[in-house]
């Protein structure tokens, strides 16, 4: 049985799998076809994507697999190219005899930066994205009849496929919805809104055997936060804190919790440099200055850590900034990192009229301030005396006591 015709078989009505992520989807749009023709042009680059074509190639063998489907797909990654979009070449060739569109085949192009800015590492929203593409190939959505469907409709049917995919795969429901929220609508237009979608794709993970998570609870979440003693959020590991609350609530919990408290949002933002990274650099940023605005020294902390190393002299002031806030919260880490920055700043910064110095040579951020012995010692001696382990130990080589 050929691919169109088993999947017209299923329960499913070979439903198109889109997310709609590329406006140009439908149309078989001409940056589509630039990316085919200069994947097949060049040699392959190295990519920096969080997955090779390789890897999409049998994640989308897998998904047809669990759908009962056989197919075959080439993948371009492509800098260049909408989001990701599928595409269909019939082979055609110009006066030439050069290909127009590239070899016959089904394609899936997608872009490795948009992918990693948006879907990280979420193995189900990795799973929802290009099982989306793959039934825009089962379904011919680029030729008659269905080209002429209205593309909500065809959305629609993308967003139960995906959550049937969602469910054969043994994926996260909720990890799929998180997706569909951040990329569609708030209200319907040429595609649906996200509860339109989220909806579509609810009851096509049911109709497909998919069993319903347990529903979020923020109070787990919240408890798991309160076992965290004021001690540790001031001079604790990181890893060692999400590692606590990780074992002790859910994800999705966390999430919930996130939405009003400072300390949830502080953790779900060290998911993004976490192995299994569920969240985008954005994101986490985004939850950082939440959590800072509402008063966390260590969010201000690690804000103050991530500017610092972006060494431009805007997020050296911001870094600055931040971690004299968290500095005059009695924040261990925000006070040793805010008392190295004066000990490693220049004599006399800027008096040599050659303008203030925000980072040195080196990268060092320096905040724009003059060396200060005495100031940074004291601040790592009140690092020390909360039991900061670094700062204490740079004390015993300064011969400081404190």
């Amino acid at each position: 049985m050929s691919v169109a015709r088993r999947c017209f078989a299923l329960a499913l009505l070979c439903m198109s799998v889109g997310l709609g992520l590329a406006p140009t989807s439908m149309a078989q749009s001409s940056t589509g076809n630039a990316c085919v023709m200069d994947f097949f042009a060049t040699a392959p680059a190295p990519t920096s994507s969080l997955l090779a074509p390789a890897d999409v190639e049998e994640l989308i063998s897998k998904v047809a697999d669990s759908l009962g489907l056989n197919t075959t797909v080439t993948i371009v990654p492509c800098s260049f190219g909408d989001k990701v979009e599928a595409m269909y070449s019939n082979g055609a060739k110009n006066a030439q005899g050069g290909y127009i569109r590239g070899p016959e085949g089904d394609y899936i192009i997608y872009n490795p930066i948009w992918f990693r800015e948006v879907v990280g590492q979420d193995y189900a929203q990795t799973v929802a994205v290009f099982a989306h593409e793959l039934a825009h190939l089962l379904n011919r959505d680029f030729v008659a009849p269905r080209v002429n469907l209205p593309r909500k409709t065809k959305e629609l049917e993308a967003d139960r496929f995906a959550g049937c995919a969602v469910a054969k795969m043994k994926v996260s429901l909720a990890s799929y919805e998180s997706l569909l929220s951040r990329i569609r609508p708030d209200l319907s237009g040429s595609y649906p809104s996200k509860d339109e979608s989220i909806a579509a794709a609810r009851k096509a993970y049911t109709d497909c055997g998919g069993a319903f998570e347990a529903a979020p609870d923020p109070m787990r979440a919240i408890a798991a936060l309160d076992l965290i003693s004021a001690r540790d959020w001031s001079i604790g590991d990181g890893n060692e804190i999400l590692r606590r609350v990780k074992d002790a609530t859910d994800i999705q919990s966390l999430y919930k919790a996130a939405e009003t408290d400072a300390r949830a949002q502080l953790v779900l933002a060290q998911y993004y440099w976490a192995p299994g990274q569920i969240i985008t650099e954005a994101e986490a940023f985004d939850l950082l200055e939440k959590s800072a605005a509402a008063g966390n020294a260590r969010a201000m902390n690690f804000l103050g850590v991530l500017y610092e190393n972006r060494r431009t002299i805007a997020d050296c002031s911001r870094a600055f900034s931040y971690l004299e806030k968290a500095s005059k919260k009695k924040n261990g880490w925000g006070q040793y990192n805010f008392g190295m920055i004066y000990i490693k700043a220049p004599k006399n910064n800027g008096s040599n009229g050659g303008g203030i110095q925000f980072i040195l040579p080196s990268g060092q951020c320096i905040g724009g301030v003059s060396y200060n012995y005495r100031k940074g010692i004291n601040l790592l001696k009140k690092a020390a005396k909360q039991g900061h382990v670094e700062a204490a130990n740079f004390l015993i080589t300064m011969g400081e006591d404190w």
